[in-house]
């Protein structure tokens, strides 16, 4: 996590597990540098969505995103990230945020430098 604060990331956006909420706070113990968390409650594994929200809320979470409806930049995938980043930075507004997928360290580091390089 601390990767992606140096790369200007300020916020990770996970699941509201107790196993994640833990993580965090064991991060956050130890000076970890990224500022924020934001919850994804799904009801998983037989805890309720409104347990995770509570649990989000007194664990620091700094918001809690229902996830319904969304863009995918990348469409699994089939575009390239000069092609969709690109597009994705004009249509967007200052205020709105950009959830990205990442699969190992260095697809997070070139997806920050080439978003901070767009913006």
């Amino acid at each position: 996590m601390d990767a992606a604060a140096e790369q200007g990331i300020n916020a990770i956006w996970v699941p509201a597990y107790k196993e994640w909420i833990s993580m965090w706070n064991e991060y956050k113990d130890h000076s970890g540098k990224l500022e924020t968390w934001i919850g994804q409650p799904d009801g998983y594994n037989g805890v309720t969505i409104e347990e995770q929200i509570t649990a989000c809320a007194r664990n620091e979470g700094k918001a809690v995103c229902i996830q319904g409806m969304n863009i995918k930049v990348f469409a699994a995938g089939r575009f390239k990230p000069e092609v969709a980043f690109p597009y994705v930075i004009k249509a967007i507004r200052r205020k709105d945020g950009l959830c990205v997928g990442v699969y190992n360290p260095e697809q997070l580091v070139e997806s920050a430098r080439f978003v901070c390089e767009l913006s």
